[in-house]
């Protein structure tokens, strides 16, 4: 699972293979996450059927952390299979041109490989998942 951090990536596998099975008649699969946020550090826990695993992010109050396509109105993602598909950001808003607001969605037009290039973003994390 690789984690980007601004222009760098930390890659984290995980195998899961012993630990969880999906049936053929299965169309979907839910993956739940908990986390906490303490003097600026986001402790995440992913804990559900069979996977557990816990990750810290740095961060601070403004951060959120938010699925990828969270403002295109829709709660559901399609992972392909075989390919490392980015799922979750933890970042912090950018200051959109209109007026010097801050905006988390303005990140979404954009793809999250092209953010610290476009968005100039110092820090964030994306994580990706890659079934096979």
């Amino acid at each position: 699972m690789p984690i980007q951090m601004g222009d760098k990536v930390v890659n984290i596998t995980i195998n899961l293979c012993d630990k969880i099975t999906f049936k053929q008649q299965d169309k979907q699969y839910k993956i739940k996450l908990t986390g906490i946020l303490k003097d600026n550090l986001f402790k995440l826990k992913i804990c559900n059927q069979g996977i557990e695993y816990a990750l810290a992010l740095n961060g601070g109050d403004k951060y959120l952390l938010k699925p990828v396509n969270s403002c295109a109105g829709t709660d559901r993602m399609t992972i392909p299979v075989n390919k490392e598909t980015p799922i979750l950001t933890y970042s912090p808003p950018v200051k959109s041109n209109a007026g010097g607001l801050e905006s988390y969605c303005i990140l979404g037009e954009e793809d999250v490989e092209h953010w610290y290039k476009t968005f100039k973003i110092a820090h964030y994390y994306v994580i990706y998942l890659r079934i096979e």
